[in-house]
């Protein structure tokens, strides 16, 4: 009788325990997957902003709207996610999307080249600002912030002495790339959808790409290992350069030229929702779909401020803000990580 009341106790005793490791499993879960958090978050969010503006937040225009706005910054993600991951940092992304956007409508406007040509040639010059990041990044070891900060200013230089305060391109063709409907979407949300399907599979499956991870997690062990870490890192930058590029094109197609007041900020919303969307300050770590997700989630939130009728300056200290919670984030993360490793 003892032994059968004590074996029921111990049954009842696993079974709590069970219980309790299962839900710190699932907490853990939504706190270490970002992109798991985030569209929980985006999914109450949206729920509760629709009570409190149901006419103006839960319309098909809006979320059109959303979605479109979510288009350049999420192609920029893309990039910037390969580079955090491989553990870099850029601070560029705006300036070269802007340079890109204006080469491109010099070179068709002025220079009578066709479309796809000016496309090339724009994409040559987002791919060059990348190779100058990552060659003095990776074969100088100079600090990525330094470096994309200065190259950053050097850019932005080129950028308004080719472009000036803006360009307008009067070609059908060249503005048919984001104005053209697709199933009543613009296409560009579907060159976005294609880039997250392709590079999430490459980050997944493919070696090479996965050699990013390597080289954030631990470059000393990648070198010794054998992975030629020079050259992810400056690939790391090129991908971040033209895929800024292809953002400065597809949102220069879509106001019909390359205007020197658009993509303003784009550098703090990038990397704030790729730090949101689980990506690391100290590399290793990080998805698309995650940064994606991050970048609707700011979008999301600039949306709601704007109908709440606040003021532009307050919006930027709102997203510096969430920049500073991120980052904090990161680092709970990690000490978290740290203590359950040596406990």
């Amino acid at each position: 009788m003892t032994n059968t009341i004590s074996d029921l106790i111990k049954n009842n005793m696993n079974k709590l325990n069970n219980r309790i490791i299962q839900k710190d499993k699932i907490l853990n879960m939504i706190f270490e997957k970002r992109s798991v958090s985030l569209a929980i978050i985006i999914i109450l969010m949206s729920i509760v902003t629709s009570f409190i503006y149901p006419e103006t937040f839960f319309t098909a225009d809006n979320f059109k709207t959303l979605t479109r706005n979510s288009v350049t910054d999420g192609i920029v993600a893309i990039g910037m996610t390969i580079v955090f991951i491989s553990g870099g940092f850029d601070l560029s992304v705006g300036s070269t999307m802007l340079l890109v956007a204006g080469v491109t409508a010099y070179t068709i406007s002025f220079w009578g080249f066709p479309v796809i040509a000016g496309i090339i040639v724009g994409l040559i010059a987002a791919a060059f600002c990348g190779v100058f990041n990552g060659v003095i990044i990776a074969i100088f070891n100079v600090n990525p912030f330094i470096t994309t900060l200065a190259s950053m200013g050097i850019i932005r230089g080129l950028k308004e002495q080719v472009a000036g305060t803006g360009i307008l391109v009067y070609n059908d063709f060249f503005k048919s790339i984001s104005q053209t409907k697709l199933l009543n979407t613009q296409l560009p949300i579907f060159y976005l959808l294609f880039f997250i399907i392709v590079f999430t599979y490459f980050l997944m499956r493919n070696r090479f790409f996965r050699g990013f991870y390597y080289v954030g997690g631990n470059e000393l062990s990648a070198r010794i290992s054998g992975i030629n870490v020079r050259k992810l890192k400056i690939t790391s930058y090129i991908f971040t350069g033209v895929f800024a590029g292809i953002a400065g094109i597809v949102m220069a197609s879509r106001i019909g030229g390359a205007l020197i007041t658009t993509g303003g900020g784009i550098e703090l919303r990038v990397i704030t929702a790729t730090v949101l969307g689980g990506a690391s300050l100290d590399g290793g770590e990080g998805s698309i779909i995650g940064s994606v997700l991050g970048v609707f989630f700011m979008n999301l939130i600039h949306n709601v401020l704007i109908m709440a009728h606040i003021s532009p300056y307050l919006i930027r200290v709102v997203f510096a803000g969430v920049l500073l919670l991120a980052v904090s984030l990161d680092v709970l993360i990690k000490r978290q990580r740290k203590m359950t490793i040596y406990s």
